[in-house]
Order: structure tokens, then sequence, then C-alpha cells
């Protein structure tokens, strides 16, 4: 074939392919639906609109459903942490009411610290002292007795009696005292004590070699024994303690404890041979036998009394407060 046949065939294959493309495009387009109608909230594609429907007919590429729009997050906000401290809690302080309080033998006293309610309870523990000036002149007396009469005696006592042989004295004086703490216990109903105060008698008595060894320290039972005295038995009685006196050699006392002191000197074996309630022994012997109760008794007290009052600026005031916190620990037993 020569070269004019053979283009003309080119150009023939070529018109055709062209005419067949676009009749594949022309089908494909009559086949794309370029209409859309809204039934109950959808759209529906349609080729060609009904003209009797009377339906809005909108073109396709109006109402065609667009890809939703993702909601928009928002990003968490990081709370900020401060290292302040906490507000601190609120307090609330209801005011207080001041309770009645019942009259009793007892006054205020300027010492004490700034709080009302502790110095309030101090005063009603502590005895009335109207009479203070007097007490302060007898104890005047009383200390210059003590400081220079019986502190060199007792001193003297110690240097001639070793300390074993005193405290079988006192041993021996707190045993023969054994009637002053059995009937007071039977007085303030405490038959328990009054049975253990006989067993704690015959004990040292008669092992004890007449008081002179506390055996009944050994078993506990007897060694817990609380002592007691009359004053004590007033105290549960309820029978207030009056005023404080100072009296010459005797030393303190409240009127209460004057007249329980009295009781225990009559309840005291070593006192009715003194004053001869039991007869046939008078004269020495009387003083022989009461002399080591009286020994005894002042050497304690005289060291209690020296190592109170030596660095005391107001030695009046400390040994007040002493005798009130003695008479205290004994009546509460």
């Amino acid at each position: 074939m020569n070269t004019q046949t053979t283009t003309g065939l080119r150009l023939y294959s070529l018109a055709a392919i062209s005419s067949l493309s676009l009749m594949i495009a022309g089908q494909l387009a009559a086949d794309e639906p370029t209409f859309s109608v809204v039934r109950q909230g959808k759209i529906i594609p349609i080729n060609k609109p009904e003209k009797t429907s009377g339906q809005t007919v909108y073109l396709a590429s109006e109402v065609a459903p667009q890809k939703p729009t993702p909601p928009k997050v928002k990003a968490p906000v990081a709370k900020l942490t401060t290292h302040a401290d906490p507000p601190a809690p609120v307090t609330v302080i209801k005011p207080l009411r001041h309770a009645k309080v019942a009259k009793s033998s007892t006054q205020p006293t300027a010492e004490g610290s700034d709080d009302p309610w502790e110095n309030e309870y101090k005063n009603r523990a502590r005895i009335a002292d109207p009479i203070q000036p007097v007490n302060r002149g007898v104890f005047w007396f009383n200390h210059q007795l003590y400081h220079y009469g019986f502190n060199p005696l007792n001193k003297a006592y110690k240097f001639v009696f070793p300390t074993p042989v005193r405290t079988g004295i006192a041993n021996a004086v707190n045993n023969i005292e054994y009637p002053v703490r059995f009937v007071n216990n039977l007085l303030q109903w405490k038959p328990k004590e009054a049975g253990l105060e006989t067993e704690k008698f015959l004990l040292n008595s008669t092992v004890g070699v007449g008081g002179l060894f506390k055996v009944s320290n050994k078993y506990p039972s007897l060694a817990d024994v609380k002592p007691t005295d009359t004053s004590a038995t007033f105290a549960k009685w309820g029978i207030p303690a009056g005023c404080y006196i100072v009296w010459p050699v005797i030393g303190p006392k409240s009127v209460r404890d004057t007249v329980g002191f009295a009781g225990d000197v009559a309840l005291n074996p070593a006192s009715w041979f003194t004053y001869g309630i039991v007869g046939g022994i008078t004269g020495p012997a009387t003083i022989a036998l009461s002399a080591p109760q009286t020994v005894g008794n002042t050497s304690d007290k005289i060291d209690t009394y020296e190592t109170m009052t030596k660095t005391s600026i107001d030695k009046y005031g400390a040994v007040k407060s002493a005798y009130e916190q003695n008479r205290r620990k004994v009546e509460s037993q």
C-alpha cells in the first residue's frame, strides 16, 4: 500500500475511536441523575422530574449530601495546682458561762496564774485564812523554835542513832497508832481496810518484833493500805474545813483538823499513858513511853519543814500550801 492509503486508514481509525468515546460519555451522562427531590427528610436522586408530581425539584449539585463536619473538641484545660497552704480551720469558741459555785470555807488569794478558771479551781481547794496576820505572827514564833531549837536537837538525834535505829523507831510508832486507823476506817465504812489494818498490826507486832520491822511491806495487799485519821473521817462526812489556824508548837491546822487531831490523840495508845487514862504508870515512865513517838514524828516533820522553807521566799505560804496538799491527799484516799 502506498503512503496516502496508510494515512487515510489512520485518520479513519481516529475518527471512529472519537465517535465511540463521545457515545460512551453521552450514555454515562444520561445514566447519571441530574435532579433530586426531598421526601420525608431524605434526598432522592431522579433522572427526569415528573410534570404532575407536585414536588419541588432541585438540581443534584445543589442538594448533594455533604460530608459531616466533625464536632470541635475542646482541648482539656489543665487545672493549676498551687502549693499554697490550705486555709486553717476556723474554730468557733463559745463564751463560757460562769457556773454557780457553792459557798465554801475558801477564799481567793493574790497568787496564781492569769487564767481565772484555774485560779478559781485552786482557790476552791485552799483553806480560808481570815486571821492571816495573827497566823503569821504565830508562824514566825514557830519558825524560830523549829529552826533554832528543834533542828539542832534533830541533828543530835540523827548523830546518836544510826538510820536503822531511827527507821525501827518510826516503824514502832506507826504500829502503835493502829487504833487510829482501825476506828476511822470503820467510821468511814471501810470494813475491808479495817481488817487489813488488823492483819498488819498483828503481823508487825509478832514477826516484826513489836513493830520495829515492817514485815507487812512484803505483802502487796497489806503494803497498799492507805493511812487515814479522824480529820479524814470528818471530811468524808461532809464537815467543812473551817478557817486556817497556826497553833503554837503544834503548827498549821484547820478548825476541822484541830478537832480531828484531838480525836487522834484520844485514840492513840501512847497518850493513854501520858494523860493517865491507863492507871499505874506515871511520872518518868509516861515520858519514857511517849518519848519515842514524839521524837519519831518530830524528826521527820523537822526534816520536811527545813527542806520546804530553806529556799522559799514566802515561808508562810509554802508551809500552808504543803499542808493543804497533804490534807487533800489523805482525805481523797
